[in-house]
């Protein structure tokens, strides 16, 4: 009878730990207000420039090519990179998926 009221015991206690660790628990990638701390950084590789998305320090997006376009081309320039990540950047701050559409790369003078 001991044995079995142990057994119930340690199922309620790892049942109790799950809730409070999956739940109740604040997630590591918020800060104190429950924050995600979105950044960006530019990358140069073989075939131009590029951009990754970090959330919280965690390496999110990796964008080495020009969205939207096929092939493997990348940005010309350091800035062209850098204005299509914060146009991903604000997207993502507004709660949308950061999809780039050729009609905004061409809004904001990204050559292809």
């Amino acid at each position: 009878m001991l044995k079995k009221n142990w057994i119930y015991f340690l199922f309620a206690f790892a049942v109790l730990l799950f809730v409070y660790t999956q739940f109740i628990r604040k997630k590591p990638t918020e800060d104190r207000e429950g924050k995600v701390l979105v950044t960006i950084k530019t990358v140069h590789t073989s075939a131009g420039w590029g951009y990754e998305v970090y959330r919280n320090d965690t390496l999110s997006i990796v964008q080495h090519t020009i969205p939207a376009i096929g092939g493997n081309k990348g940005f010309v320039s350091e800035e062209q990179a850098k204005a299509v990540a914060n146009l991903a950047l604000q997207k993502l701050k507004a709660g949308h998926f950061p999809t780039i559409e050729i009609r905004e790369l061409d809004s904001i003078g990204i050559t292809r």
